[in-house]
Formats: structure tokens, C-alpha cells, sequence
């Protein structure tokens, strides 16, 4: 099936395979200590790519952009984000950009970027700041996030290593949020990755028969698709 992608022989070692790995264990970290967060950007239409085509080349940004909600943003919250950062996934600040986080994996960069669901109310206030109880954490606006509500979905990634297999959950916004997030950061900024971006993530597929697993069902909540299997 054109959603089920073995490790082994789908998706040989790369770049894409070792970042794509990081982005999962960051997720599962957040889950665990039940933070709010969404994965945005480059990677929202690689991963349907890679579940609707098989296509396991990654062309747009390697950046994992986690967009945290007004949950995520609470004082607790703010404190075990700053820690399982620093402690559990090793990450360290970024030198010039203080909402961005970086480590290096199997040799290949990771950059992680933390942004808020708050729109900037002019070009150069692009940095929130959010307090914790004996820590805080500056997050880069996201415009547009404020009208993503709902729109967004589960995707079910499952990992095989011979005979073990691990599910990952990963929220990310759906066709109509990512649509929304990327027209709005127009006002602020031109760049031809952010219509590809769009043109992958909601162009209609070349083969028919593929198009009902492409388009995700109107709804008014999160809603769940069928697991993608790496």
C-alpha cells in the first residue's frame, strides 16, 4: 500500500530518516508531559507526502517548528519545556535566535524552532515571551495561528525496527490550517518556498484513485487518519 513505508527499504538512511526521527522523539516527549503543541511548517507536507506517494525525499525546510498552545504557554508548562529541552533531548540555545533550539544527530544539524499561536501586531514584534515559574521561553509569532481553532489532525506514524513497531502521534494542522498559517505569513514576508509548501500540501494528486486518501474529511474537531507506517 502506497501509506505503508518500511524503514528498512522505503526510506533508507538520510538525512530526512535521522531529523524525521528527532522530530518524533520530540513530540513524544511533549505528549508525555501532556504539553499542547503542534507540528508546523516543511514537515506538514513531507509527512503527507511520504504517506500519500511513498516519496521519502525531503525538499522543503529540515526546521522542526513546534507551535505551542495557550496551554503549552502556562507557567508549569513553560518550566518542563525549558527542561526536557536543556535535559532530556539536549538541545542548546541558538547563539542568534532565541526561540530556536539546535543539536546534532547521527551528524546531521537539527534546528528546533518553538512559536506561539499569537499573531504580531507589527513587522518587528515577532518574539513573545512567556514566563514560567523560575524560567521562561521566548516563542517567534505565528500569523495566522490565532484562526487555526481546529483545524488540524492526527497522524499515526509507526516505526519498525525488525520485529518491534512504535507508534508515534503527531497533531498537525490540516489542509485548511496549513492553507490559513501560510497566506497569513505573506503579509510579513515573500519567499517561493511557502507557495510550494502550499502547492504540496493541497494540490489535488495525479492519480484518481489516490485522491480520497488524500483529502481529510471536513470536520469540526481533531479528527484521526489511518497510521502511516515508516
Amino acid at each position: 500500500m502506497a501509506n505503508e513505508i518500511q524503514i528498512t527499504k522505503g526510506f533508507p538512511p538520510s538525512r530526512e530518516r535521522a531529523v524525521l526521527l528527532e522530530l518524533l522523539a520530540v513530540t513524544q516527549a511533549l505528549e508525555k508531559e501532556g504539553i499542547d503543541a503542534i507540528v508546523c511548517g516543511g514537515w506538514v507536507p513531507f509527512l503527507k507526502e511520504l504517506a500519500r506517494d511513498s516519496q521519502s525525499s525531503h525538499s522543503m525546510s529540515f526546521d522542526i517548528d513546534v507551535l505551542l498552545r495557550a496551554k503549552a504557554r502556562e507557567r508549569e508548562s513553560v518550566d518542563r519545556i525549558k527542561m526536557l529541552l536543556s535535559k532530556s533531548l539536549a538541545y542548546e540555545r541558538d547563539k542568534n535566535e532565541s526561540f530556536r533550539y539546535q543539536k546534532t544527530v547521527d551528524g546531521n544539524p537539527v534546528q528546533l524552532d518553538l512559536l506561539a499561536d499569537v499573531a504580531r501586531v507589527r513587522q518587528d514584534d515577532a518574539i513573545l515571551k512567556v514566563q514560567g515559574v523560575t524560567t521562561s521561553l521566548d516563542l517567534c509569532r505565528v500569523d495566522g495561528g490565532e484562526d487555526l481553532n481546529n483545524h488540524i489532525e492526527t497522524l499515526h506514524i509507526k516505526v519498525r525496527d525488525g520485529e518491534k513497531v512504535e507508534t508515534f502521534e503527531i497533531v498537525v494542522p490540516d489542509a485548511v490550517g496549513f492553507l490559513l498559517l501560510k497566506t497569513a505569513v505573506g503579509h510579513y514576508r515573500e519567499d517561493p518556498k511557502d507557495a510550494y509548501d502550499i502547492y504540496s500540501t493541497v494540490a489535488i494528486p495525479k492519480t484518481p484513485s489516490r485522491s480520497a486518501k488524500c483529502w481529510p474529511k471536513p470536520s469540526a474537531s481533531r479528527q484521526s487518519r489511518e497510521p502511516y507506517k515508516i
